[in-house]
């Protein structure tokens, strides 16, 4: 209400819809009602609310009721997907968010390029944090896009990003000069 108190429960609201029919929603307790996202329009739909409290004349506004979202539409949020190695050759994935870049909670998923056009998933933990073992890793780096999604929420806009190679075993051949000697040393 203009006077910042709420509406009582009971108190019913219509915004435009398809087809030029109301959506009805009716208010609760606290003062707010739902509309699922699936009774939305495919569009948005500028027009005139309606405030019907009970016993009162019922009050116009002009209201715009947003498009429904497809659940799988990318977010605009943009965040940075940060990749830094253990000396095993795991790779440490930690998703930073934009701007301030928070972390992400437990159980957000990140997906970054993996090799044959198979996207490597990693489930973020406790620390902001998930770790792809070094053996999953592309045979080279691997730039592309990733994907930040936190739980129950729909992916980020694809960033940049390159996964990077998985180490390989080397192997360290030093000479003595004296001897001719070669000392083999496998890492």
């Amino acid at each position: 209400k203009p006077d910042g108190s709420i509406y009582p429960p009971g108190t019913v609201v219509e915004i435009p819809g398809k087809d030029g029919k109301p959506i009805t929603v009716t208010i609760g307790e606290d003062g707010k009602g739902t509309v699922p996202n699936s009774d939305l329009p495919e569009g948005d739909i500028p027009g005139t609310g309606k405030i019907i409290e009970k016993g009162k004349t019922p009050e116009e506004v002009q209201v715009k009721t947003p498009k429904k979202l497809d659940p799988n539409e990318p977010q605009t949020e943009r965040p940075a997907i940060g990749i830094t190695r253990k000396p095993n050759g795991d790779a440490i994935v930690t998703p930073k968010k934009p701007g301030v870049g928070g972390t992400y909670p437990p159980g957000t998923k990140v997906v970054i390029p993996g090799d044959n056009d198979t996207p490597i998933e990693v489930i973020i933990g406790e620390d902001g944090s998930g770790i792809v073992p070094n053996d999953k890793l592309p045979k080279g780096d691997l730039p592309g896009k990733g994907t930040v999604t936190e739980p129950n929420k729909r992916p980020s806009q694809p960033v940049p990003t390159t996964t990077p190679a998985r180490k390989t075993p080397t192997v360290d051949l030093e000479q003595d000069p004296k001897t001719g000697d070669v000392t083999v040393t496998p890492k």
